[in-house]
Protein backbone atom coordinates (compact mmCIF):
# COMPACT_ATOMS: atom_id res chain seq x y z
CA UNK A 1 0.00 0.00 0.00
CA UNK A 2 2.59 2.42 0.58
CA UNK A 3 4.91 1.67 -2.53
CA UNK A 4 1.56 3.08 -4.22
CA UNK A 5 1.62 6.21 -2.70
CA UNK A 6 4.88 6.83 -3.51
CA UNK A 7 4.74 5.91 -6.96
CA UNK A 8 1.40 7.88 -7.41
CA UNK A 9 3.97 10.80 -5.21
CA UNK A 10 6.82 10.37 -7.81
CA UNK A 11 4.57 10.57 -10.90
CA UNK A 12 2.37 13.57 -9.83
CA UNK A 13 5.90 15.17 -8.94
CA UNK A 14 7.04 14.30 -12.52
CA UNK A 15 3.67 15.91 -13.88
CA UNK A 16 4.45 18.89 -12.04
CA UNK A 17 8.18 19.68 -13.44
CA UNK A 18 7.19 18.14 -17.23
CA UNK A 19 4.55 21.07 -16.77
CA UNK A 20 7.07 23.78 -14.98
CA UNK A 21 9.06 23.14 -17.78
CA UNK A 22 6.52 24.10 -20.43
CA UNK A 23 5.47 26.95 -18.87
CA UNK A 24 8.28 28.76 -19.76
CA UNK A 25 7.07 31.96 -21.77
CA UNK A 26 10.22 33.78 -22.32
CA UNK A 27 14.40 33.38 -22.31
CA UNK A 28 15.56 36.95 -21.08
CA UNK A 29 20.31 37.17 -22.20
CA UNK A 30 21.32 40.25 -21.10
CA UNK A 31 24.76 41.70 -19.95
CA UNK A 32 25.76 44.59 -18.10
CA UNK A 33 27.72 47.57 -19.20
CA UNK A 34 29.04 51.48 -17.55
CA UNK A 35 28.83 54.08 -20.40
CA UNK A 36 31.95 53.53 -21.91
CA UNK A 37 30.34 50.11 -23.41
CA UNK A 38 32.54 47.97 -21.14
CA UNK A 39 30.97 44.99 -19.34
CA UNK A 40 30.78 45.61 -15.74
CA UNK A 41 29.64 43.88 -12.50
CA UNK A 42 26.49 45.35 -10.66
CA UNK A 43 23.68 44.14 -8.13
CA UNK A 44 20.11 42.70 -9.48
CA UNK A 45 16.92 42.07 -8.27
CA UNK A 46 14.35 40.10 -9.72
CA UNK A 47 10.66 40.39 -8.67
CA UNK A 48 7.77 38.75 -10.39
CA UNK A 49 3.88 40.31 -9.09
CA UNK A 50 4.24 38.09 -5.98
CA UNK A 51 7.87 37.88 -4.75
CA UNK A 52 11.08 38.50 -4.67
CA UNK A 53 12.61 35.53 -7.44
CA UNK A 54 16.54 36.31 -7.39
CA UNK A 55 19.16 38.62 -6.48
CA UNK A 56 22.86 38.82 -6.46
CA UNK A 57 25.69 39.96 -8.49
CA UNK A 58 25.95 39.92 -12.64
CA UNK A 59 27.76 40.93 -15.48
CA UNK A 60 25.56 38.95 -17.62
CA UNK A 61 22.62 37.25 -16.49
CA UNK A 62 20.06 34.16 -18.00
CA UNK A 63 16.92 33.39 -16.96
CA UNK A 64 13.63 32.09 -17.83
CA UNK A 65 9.85 33.46 -16.68
CA UNK A 66 6.87 32.10 -16.97
CA UNK A 67 3.56 32.99 -18.86
CA UNK A 68 1.09 35.51 -18.22
CA UNK A 69 2.60 37.63 -15.32
CA UNK A 70 4.77 41.18 -14.84
CA UNK A 71 8.37 40.93 -14.00
CA UNK A 72 10.67 43.80 -12.68
CA UNK A 73 14.07 43.36 -13.16
CA UNK A 74 16.44 46.24 -11.24
CA UNK A 75 20.29 46.67 -11.76
CA UNK A 76 22.20 48.91 -9.70
CA UNK A 77 25.89 50.01 -9.11
CA UNK A 78 27.55 52.40 -6.37
CA UNK A 79 28.07 56.01 -8.20
CA UNK A 80 26.09 54.73 -11.22
CA UNK A 81 21.56 55.69 -11.91
CA UNK A 82 19.79 52.16 -11.49
CA UNK A 83 17.96 51.28 -14.33
CA UNK A 84 14.62 49.02 -13.77
CA UNK A 85 13.15 46.66 -16.93
CA UNK A 86 9.30 46.09 -16.73
CA UNK A 87 8.66 42.19 -18.37
CA UNK A 88 5.09 41.60 -19.09
CA UNK A 89 5.14 37.98 -20.37
CA UNK A 90 1.19 37.83 -21.50
CA UNK A 91 1.78 36.37 -25.00
CA UNK A 92 -1.51 35.40 -26.93
CA UNK A 93 -0.17 32.62 -28.81
CA UNK A 94 1.86 31.57 -25.58
CA UNK A 95 5.39 30.93 -28.12
CA UNK A 96 8.38 30.27 -26.38
CA UNK A 97 10.59 33.54 -27.23
CA UNK A 98 14.59 34.80 -25.91
CA UNK A 99 14.92 38.73 -25.76
CA UNK A 100 18.27 39.75 -25.76
CA UNK A 101 19.58 43.57 -24.64
CA UNK A 102 22.15 45.36 -23.15
CA UNK A 103 21.72 47.08 -19.63
CA UNK A 104 24.02 50.43 -20.11
CA UNK A 105 24.28 52.17 -16.50
CA UNK A 106 25.37 55.63 -16.44
CA UNK A 107 27.08 57.68 -14.51
CA UNK A 108 25.66 59.61 -11.41
CA UNK A 109 27.15 62.58 -12.74
CA UNK A 110 28.16 63.31 -16.10
CA UNK A 111 29.68 66.87 -17.78
CA UNK A 112 27.52 68.70 -19.46
CA UNK A 113 24.37 66.50 -19.49
CA UNK A 114 21.23 67.38 -16.77
CA UNK A 115 21.39 64.19 -14.41
CA UNK A 116 18.57 61.68 -15.20
CA UNK A 117 16.46 59.93 -12.32
CA UNK A 118 16.72 56.84 -13.44
CA UNK A 119 16.26 55.00 -17.06
CA UNK A 120 13.49 52.10 -17.76
CA UNK A 121 12.64 49.87 -20.20
CA UNK A 122 9.45 47.66 -20.65
CA UNK A 123 8.88 44.08 -22.64
CA UNK A 124 6.24 43.50 -23.58
CA UNK A 125 4.57 41.08 -26.47
CA UNK A 126 3.37 43.12 -29.40
CA UNK A 127 0.73 41.69 -31.53
CA UNK A 128 1.47 43.76 -34.40
CA UNK A 129 4.47 42.55 -34.81
CA UNK A 130 4.04 38.92 -33.10
CA UNK A 131 6.91 38.63 -30.87
CA UNK A 132 8.36 40.66 -28.08
CA UNK A 133 8.82 44.38 -28.48
CA UNK A 134 10.67 47.05 -26.07
CA UNK A 135 10.32 50.77 -25.03
CA UNK A 136 12.88 52.61 -23.68
CA UNK A 137 12.41 55.36 -21.51
CA UNK A 138 14.00 57.95 -18.77
CA UNK A 139 12.94 59.91 -15.97
CA UNK A 140 13.92 63.72 -15.88
CA UNK A 141 14.95 64.71 -12.14
CA UNK A 142 13.34 68.51 -11.56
Amino acid sequence: MKTTYLKQLLLATFIGMAGIANSQALTINTSVKNSDNDTTVAYYTLYNSDELLQVGKCSRLTFQLGYNDYYTLTFSKKGYRSKTVTISTFDPNFTQSIVSFDIILEPLTTKGKQPTEYFADKIYYDRYIDGYNSISYEVKSN
